[in-house]
């Protein structure tokens, strides 16, 4: 497996993990398949994660609407600080959302490791992209356009957009928000927007 430390180098919801080098490394094998379900990979992930939440601490809302709008404030403000804070930590997303992600679940069986780097590689390019061309403008309070939530064990999977006036081309752009909500709380699974 990948270390922590390099899957959750970037902003996203990997951040803050225990980059514990000490971990065992195995190589798969026809007797080994156990060590690969779902329940075994997050274990092991697990092992190298600092914190152990219970529920989505801070920067979660207990309204979707509001998240949304935490989104679009801080994208004005460009505070980068905001964003962290409302995106799941590497503990939320290893104690409260993997095992019950449908990426976890056949037919993917994603492991954890691969499944974090991917949301914090697109995160990071989604709101990197998403800041350079909205970052510091006045946009105004759009209200999100979602679909039905999913609902995937404990959590409900909402998707939804907000369209924004582009400064520099003043043409109206639709940004994809991907949000978790797990126990009345939402944070958003990351940033990764196609911009």
């Amino acid at each position: 497996m990948r270390s922590a430390a390099l899957v959750c180098m970037a902003l996203g919801a990997c951040r803050g993990a225990d980059a514990r080098t000490d971990a065992p490394t195995t190589t798969p094998t026809a007797a080994s398949d156990s060590q690969y379900t779902p329940a075994a990979m997050v274990a092991a992930f697990r092992a190298k994660v600092a914190d152990h939440p219970t529920q989505l601490g801070a920067g979660a809302t207990t309204r979707r609407d509001a998240l949304v709008a935490g989104y679009v404030r801080a994208l004005a403000h460009s505070d980068t600080a905001a964003f962290r804070a409302m995106q799941m930590t590497v503990g939320e997303f290893a104690w409260l959302y993997y095992l019950d992600s449908p990426m976890a679940r056949k037919p993917y069986e994603l492991d954890p490791d691969v499944m974090c780097l991917q949301i914090s590689s697109q995160s990071t390019r989604g709101l990197t992209r998403a800041l350079a061309r909205f970052g510091g403008h006045a946009l105004g309070a759009p209200t999100p356009a979602c679909e039905p939530p999913q609902t995937a064990g404990a959590l409900r999977l909402h998707t939804c957009a907000v369209t924004l006036r582009a400064p520099d081309t003043r043409t109206d752009v639709t940004i994809p928000l991907s949000i978790v909500e797990r126990d009345g709380r939402f944070k958003f699974v990351g940033y990764g927007n196609g911009l």
